[in-house]
């Protein structure tokens, strides 16, 4: 009943005090975040919606939304185009609105496994819409992405309880490791790899900003300094309650990580068991 709810209250907002905000305000500015699971994006989001000129509405065709059987039917109703006009409407008077896209989210799979067979004509329109601002958010090192990954599906801590965000607490499950073979390393950074590409490229017109967790995580004022000027915002200090959720080590983390540096240590991949921090 509450996602219904917020849904609709959102909903009234857009097609009343969001149409008063566009008589009176100029256009407001999309935002569209790309990038995997584990990158850090929860914590970009927070910083974000801090900003009292900006409104950003998460994975509007993530799982948490597609669960709910109202969302896919609106979704199928109105097209997956129309259904992302919509959710990037100004619901007051805010002059950014932000969505978020996961690679995979944009892919057919994707929306088979889901019964929404109409997302992945959003990807060409995404491209055309030149006017959009996108920040590309990827981390250097895919092993921890990777372990990231594979830590949280075990320990099922994917929210912070009660906030409806990712969790960047200190994690009590220090005692908790994974085990990654070979072949799922390979395939996932490879995979990860040539959806960066695909979207450094296909994105390079835009206004773009390419950002990268590590760099976030040490110097947050400076990187969100530059999403603000991507958005055309004055620079102010952005705030989170999140923190980062594991603190260990990936050689701590990773069962087999001295086997995998090893098979490693002669490929393009050698440099993500050089530095173990997670």
């Amino acid at each position: 009943m509450i996602p219904r709810l917020k849904k609709l209250t959102k909903d009234v907002l857009r097609g009343s005090t969001g149409r008063l905000g566009d008589a009176l305000c100029s256009p407001s500015t999309n935002l569209v975040i790309f990038s995997r699971g584990r990158t850090g994006s929860n914590l970009l989001l927070s910083l974000l919606r801090s900003h009292p000129q900006i409104s950003h509405h998460g994975e509007i065709v993530g799982e948490s939304y597609l669960q709910h059987d109202f969302i896919r039917d609106e979704i199928n109703k109105m097209g997956v185009v129309p259904y992302f006009e919509w959710a990037t409407r100004r619901m007051l008077a805010e002059r950014v609105v932000g969505v978020k896209f996961l690679y995979y989210q944009l892919e057919p799979e994707y929306a088979r496994r889901w019964n929404v067979p109409d997302i992945p004509s959003l990807l060409p329109v995404l491209e055309q819409r030149k006017d959009l601002r996108i920040i590309h958010l990827k981390r250097r090192n895919l092993l921890a992405t990777l372990a990231s990954w594979k830590l949280a599906q075990k320990t099922r801590r994917w929210r912070q309880p009660g906030s409806g965000q990712e969790s960047h607490r200190g994690s009590t499950d220090g005692a908790i490791r994974v085990n990654l073979s070979y072949d799922e390393c390979r395939d996932e950074f490879a995979q990860t790899e040539e959806w960066q590409r695909y979207y450094d490229s296909a994105f390079a017109e835009h206004p773009f900003v390419e950002m990268y967790y590590e760099d976030l995580v040490a110097d947050r004022r400076g990187e969100m300094a530059r999403a603000l000027g991507l958005l055309g915002l004055e620079d102010r200090d952005l705030q989170s309650p999140l923190r980062k959720q594991n603190t260990r080590r990936l050689e701590d983390v990773v069962e087999n990580f001295a086997e995998l540096r090893q098979r490693f240590a002669q490929t393009p991949y050698a440099d993500f068991f050089t530095s173990t921090a997670s």
